[in-house]
């Protein structure tokens, strides 16, 4: 069965809120003032953002299918029919400086935050897409960190085509040599986190690495059967041991090993 390309349609906002109407004398018996009415302001964002929920649009109908393909068996259903996108003036001050998210089949975009955000929207775009995709029964695991790294994971080898099987660390077990252009790993490094232990629940694209080596170096197959289990409500951590060999704990030391050895390898080759 083939998955149709999804329909994709695009939703501005009720107009913004603001100030109020003077209160009124009702007409009724008891001559009881009216409620204050909010006066109506219209939410026009910027011909600049209206081009990226564009470029949303577009990646919707590219990506959403093909994640599905990428992280299910074959013949999986789309979980919906349609991706609403929903573009909003901002999201408040809890989350002022998020600039997408995704709940159910709806991916809400900060139109004040898009308007300063870099050129990799379209990249953090296909991983709100890959959460539309997900939908994951609830789970008594502890599974944030791989839903996280998961969407980051296709992000990064299918869009951004960058992942890495191993992390720059150093002996602290620490991240290093990290730019900007890498921001969450940039973050963490400037944080001075150490990865040593349980560092996959950094998640993002620390996870998204881990699952890559993991795919490299493992079973081939693991992120799609993590994946489908997580779909299906039967993940635990011991399938690591299954698709693995080996507990996720002793997995993720074995990857902090193989990064601190090459970022040493690399370090040597690059002295003149």
């Amino acid at each position: 069965m083939k998955n149709r390309l999804a329909r994709c349609f695009v939703r501005l906002t009720l107009p913004i809120l603001l100030g109020c109407f003077m209160p009124v004398a009702s007409h009724a018996a008891d001559n009881v003032d009216e409620p204050a009415k909010p006066a109506q302001v219209e939410f026009k964002p910027s011909p600049a953002v209206l081009a990226r929920v564009e470029q949303s649009q577009r990646l919707v109908e590219t990506w959403y299918p093909l994640i599905n393909s990428l992280l299910f068996d074959e013949g999986h259903a789309l979980p919906f029919a349609d991706v609403e996108i929903v573009l909003m003036p901002g999201f408040g001050p809890e989350l002022a400086n998020v600039v997408a998210y995704a709940s159910d089949n709806s991916i809400y975009i900060s139109a004040e935050q898009v308007a300063v955000m870099p050129d990799n929207f379209q990249a953090m775009m296909v991983h709100e897409i890959t959460h539309i995709n997900q939908q994951y029964p609830p789970s008594k695991q502890q599974v944030g960190w791989l839903v996280e790294g998961v969407a980051d994971y296709v992000r990064h080898k299918y869009f951004e085509k960058d992942i890495s099987a191993t992390l720059q660390i150093n002996a602290q077990d620490q991240l290093s040599g990290y730019q900007p252009d890498a921001p969450y790993f940039f973050m963490l490094e400037k944080q001075g986190v150490s990865l040593k232990e349980q560092g996959y629940l950094k998640a993002y694209t620390v996870a998204s690495s881990f699952l890559y080596w993991l795919e490299v170096s493992k079973d081939k197959d693991i992120v799609k059967k993590l994946n489908v289990a997580l779909s299906k409500g039967e993940y635990t951590p011991e399938l690591f041991v299954v698709y693995g060999g080996a507990t996720l704990d002793v997995l993720w030391r074995e990857f902090v090993g193989a990064s601190r050895a090459a970022t040493l390898v690399t370090a040597a080759t690059a002295k003149p």
